[in-house]
């Protein structure tokens, strides 16, 4: 902060759990109430995932292997609607999720009548004692409700498939599907990143009012 560091807001880890039985395991210690445990567990989950079940319309989701020239246009819209972010391109979203190929991403398109709407990438990887599927990036134009709970609930019924004890996402609080986050399960961790910028004097403004006009998430961060 002395060398002129601005802290703009932070972007907080949001986790879901998917295996009630492994993360109740890794938690609590007591044999005996483990095994006591292992029936409300199941159960739990099993209500947790009626009630967080979101509705995804008419959106087909398909695992794909690159990016190619379909998702040219959304990319465009995509980028056009955005105040602050990353620029993504066919070009830069195969350098960043196919270039890799130990990371193991998997990469899913989402369409409407043929038309891609938007996109997710997920990686399987350990975060401390869990293993967990993490969501990289989701895109949907602003307002598509549809194609985002789709690609959220893909998500999760790949999670579920693999058996991972959670998923976990980056998200600001000004994301535009926080809700939807939150609606689908996900819960806010104690973990989170904190966004800092530096501008020279007389450039463009990135103050601590315009954290709201940033789009972030793990797509910016090169661990995950």
């Amino acid at each position: 902060m002395r060398m002129g560091w601005k802290r703009l807001g932070d972007i907080s880890i949001y986790v879901r759990p998917i295996n009630f039985v492994q993360l109740f395991n890794k938690i609590i210690k007591n044999n005996a109430l483990k095994i006591l445990a292992k029936i409300p567990m199941l159960l739990a989950g099993e209500l947790f995932n009626l009630l967080t079940r979101v509705d995804s319309g008419s959106v087909l989701v398909q695992k794909i292997v690159t990016f190619d020239d379909s998702f040219s246009r959304f990319l465009v819209a995509w980028n056009g609607g955005q105040k602050i972010s990353a620029l993504r391109t066919v070009e830069i979203l195969n350098w960043r999720y196919c270039a890799f190929k130990s990371r193991q991403y998997q990469i899913f398109s989402a369409k409407k009548n043929g038309e891609v709407t938007g996109y997710m990438v997920l990686r399987v990887m350990q975060m401390k004692q869990f293993y967990t599927v993490a969501l990289v990036d989701l895109l949907a134009l602003n307002g598509d409700k549809e194609t985002a709970s789709a690609l959220i609930n893909e998500c999760l019924n790949f999670s579920q498939k693999i058996k991972v004890d959670v998923v976990a996402t980056a998200i600001p609080p000004h994301h535009p599907f926080a809700y939807l986050f939150m609606r689908s399960g996900f819960i806010k961790s104690p973990e989170k990143f904190t966004l800092v910028t530096h501008t020279p004097k007389g450039s463009i403004n990135l103050s601590k009012d315009r954290f709201s006009d940033w789009f972030i998430n793990w797509f910016d961060h090169d661990f995950v």
